[in-house]
């Protein structure tokens, strides 16, 4: 399958419209959480993660983090990012480390919104990074 297949799938159901603090709706979103189709893993996931208590979505997040597939890695980042929360300091300072350019990117971009504070080491580590963006966000980073 495509890209655009992976992303836009009609794999995913309507898992986007179950309340991830329903205990009937949590439990099927974490079942399709652990579904064969990454499709259906990135959705369940950013749904939990939309859970009131935001302790479940930062575990929810930081458990998919290592998940094969980078269209699910890509949305664990860029949802614990739009959480602005502190609780996802580390999972970010880990996705760091990860393979995927633009994931090394949104990890640097979200320590830099929460504060380097303790993620300046980790952030200036990859201002010899391979890729052009990454360089670059860490750079921005730096300088505010």
């Amino acid at each position: 399958p495509s890209r655009d297949e992976l992303v836009a799938g009609q794999a995913t159901g309507a898992l986007h419209l179950l309340n991830p603090d329903d205990p009937a709706s949590r439990k099927t979103l974490q079942k399709a959480a652990e579904d064969d189709d990454p499709r259906r893993r990135r959705m369940a996931i950013a749904t939990l993660a939309q859970s009131m208590e935001s302790d479940f979505a930062v575990t929810t997040l930081t458990g998919a983090l290592s998940d094969p597939s980078r269209i699910v890695r890509r949305t664990v980042v860029d949802v614990a990012v739009d959480l602005e929360i502190e609780g996802v300091r580390s999972l970010l300072e880990t996705a760091l480390g990860d393979d995927d350019d633009w994931i090394r990117w949104k990890a640097v971009k979200g320590l830099s919104e929460l504060g380097l504070d303790s993620s300046m080491e980790a952030v200036t580590a990859l201002a010899d990074d391979p890729d052009f963006q990454v360089r670059f966000e860490v750079a921005a980073a730096l300088r505010r």
